[in-house]
């Protein structure tokens, strides 16, 4: 026992369910400090997997966090579903981010697609080292995934949409 009174945890935390998730709102920060502005030909791309990779080092900085709340989330559904809300907090963020600085004349979806894309690696790989129980290298699955994002986006720059000019990566 924590030896604290509820009245005490609630004035601190806005629920119960911020015991479970009580570094959300700080990675939240994180992730807002490092999505800058790009610069030194950086493109917006560059930034959004830069800032997911300081993400993805923050969670895997409280392993034990993880896996525990991964195992927690797992026997209480509406805990999960809570972190399904969450989660959805950063990729509103990131797709935000992408509307803000990709290109005006590039496909209306493109910052949808793209940030969901990103996250579905950062998702995998999270995911990947949760069930795991902690074994796998998460941040070199992320990495090799981000690999093959700016592959597929320099593989063919106008595949996203027939019709424009411009790379996707400007």
């Amino acid at each position: 026992p924590a030896r604290v009174s509820r009245r005490t945890v609630f004035r601190h935390l806005g629920g119960k369910d911020e015991l479970v998730f009580p570094d959300h709102s700080a990675r939240l920060e994180l992730l807002a400090r490092n999505l800058v502005p790009p610069t030194g030909g950086r493109t917006p791309v560059d930034v959004v997997i830069a800032a997911t990779e300081a993400v993805m080092l923050d969670f895997l900085s409280r392993p034990e966090l993880v896996l525990r709340r991964y195992r927690l989330t797992r026997l209480v559904p509406e805990l999960r579903k809570r972190e399904v809300l969450e989660h959805e907090r950063y990729v509103a963020m990131t797709r935000a981010y992408l509307r803000d600085h990709l290109p005006p004349d590039g496909p209306p979806f493109l910052p949808e697609a793209l940030a969901a894309l990103i996250d579905a690696m950062h998702r995998s790989a999270l995911g990947n080292f949760t069930r795991s129980g902690g074994t796998t290298d998460a941040f070199a699955e992320l990495e090799a995934g981000m690999v093959w994002i700016r592959r597929i986006l320099a593989a063919d720059p106008n595949a996203a949409d027939p019709n424009a000019g411009s790379p996707l990566l400007l």
